[in-house]
Order: C-alpha cells, then sequence, then structure tokens
C-alpha cells in the first residue's frame, strides 16, 4: 500500500465523524445490562463509550468467535444505543448480513476480512446514520457501492484490497461528495488559491487632446 494512502488510513480510523452533540440516549437500564452480559456470554466485549455517553461499541473481532446469527440477534435490545460494531475478521458474510437491518442507529462498521460480497451491501445501504464503514479485504466491486448511495452521513470508506476501481469510488462520490474513499487511486480535488490577486479593473483608453 502507498505510504501516503496508509497515512490516510490511519488518520481517517482514529478520526471521530464530526456530527456534533452525541445523541442523548438514556443511562443503562437493568435490561441494558442484562441484554450487555448476554453479548458477553457470546465471545463479544462491549464498551460504553463515555461517562455522559451511554452508546456502545461492540466487538467480535477479538476472540476466536464463530459468529452466527444469534450473536446479531443479541445485539437488537441495544439497536437504539449501538454506535459501533467491529466484526473484522469474522465469519460474517452476505447471508448473516441481513441481520444488519436492525441496527438502524448504527455509525461505524467494521466488515474488513469478512466473507462478504456485493449482496452484504444491500442491507448495509439501509443503515442511514452509518458515517464509517470498513470493507478493506472483502469481495464488494463497484456494483456493490451503488447500494450505498443513500448513506448521506456516509464521511469514510474503506475498499482496498478489494474489486473496487477508481470509476466505481468516483461514481458513488457523485452522490455522496462529502465522502472520503480510502483504497483506491483518486484524482487530487480542485483548489481555489485562498488568497489569489483580483484581476485589474479594465480602463477605457484615454483620448487624444489637441
Amino acid at each position: 500500500m502507498p505510504t501516503a494512502v496508509l497515512f490516510a488510513a490511519v488518520l481517517l480510523a482514529f478520526q471521530e465523524p464530526s456530527s456534533g452533540e452525541p445523541p442523548q440516549v438514556p443511562p443503562l437500564s437493568d435490561a441494558d445490562r442484562a441484554a450487555i452480559a448476554a453479548v458477553e456470554a457470546l465471545g463479544g466485549q462491549v464498551v460504553q463509550r463515555a461517562q455522559n455517553d451511554a452508546r456502545l461499541d461492540v466487538s467480535f473481532h477479538l476472540g476466536d468467535v464463530e459468529l452466527t446469527a444469534k450473536h446479531l440477534d443479541a445485539l437488537v435490545p441495544l439497536a437504539d444505543r449501538l454506535h459501533e460494531l467491529n466484526l473484522r475478521g469474522t465469519p460474517f458474510d452476505d447471508g448473516l448480513s441481513r441481520k444488519l437491518t436492525l441496527l438502524t442507529n448504527l455509525r461505524k462498521l467494521h466488515l474488513e476480512g469478512t466473507k462478504i460480497g456485493d449482496a452484504a451491501l444491500v442491507p448495509v445501504g439501509t443503515l442511514e446514520r452509518l458515517e464509517y464503514l470498513n470493507l478493506y479485504g472483502t469481495k464488494v466491486t463497484d456494483a456493490g457501492l451503488k447500494n450505498l448511495r443513500g448513506l448521506v452521513a456516509l464521511r469514510s470508506l474503506y475498499v482496498w484490497d478489494t474489486a473496487v476501481t477508481t470509476a466505481g469510488a468516483l461514481a458513488l462520490m457523485k452522490d455522496l461528495p462529502e465522502v472520503q474513499i480510502v483504497g483506491v487511486d483518486l484524482p487530487p480535488a480542485p483548489r481555489t488559491p485562498l488568497n489569489a490577486p483580483k484581476p485589474a479593473p479594465e480602463t477605457a483608453p484615454e483620448e487624444d487632446q489637441e
């Protein structure tokens, strides 16, 4: 991977998309804690984002989790407060992707190194609040990207080591002009000089005086 692309990828990976103040969600209830315990019993890691932010980040990528439908079903009771889901390197595939449609508040989704193809991007394309999507090392193509055209909140998309082409990325950027796509060669954005000199006003030629 070129150094510039790698640097951009690292920068974006740690950059929280700016969307104003975090949504106000109520503190964790007893039912929420029971749901969290159920996810953890299946091998998931659940982290509350901050003391004053009761949204949750869930990961299934840190252990040898044989991801199945029951793992994703366990997330449904937490859907209203689920902010980030990390499925990196799990056996997540096109069939399991249908479970994502119930996680409507999801902001960040890691699917790098999973077994998905274009079919998985159909349910992903229904996650209207999604801001970050990592597809590194998957089988997605330009055809699959077309399913993301309605994700107006999307700001960061990773597609290196996929079959996505520059043409496919540019086509998506026409619908989502604010998205940053990492992993394909894109032409530099046109720049307007900040202090470009103004053209001198035209003056009328002086008339000869006799």
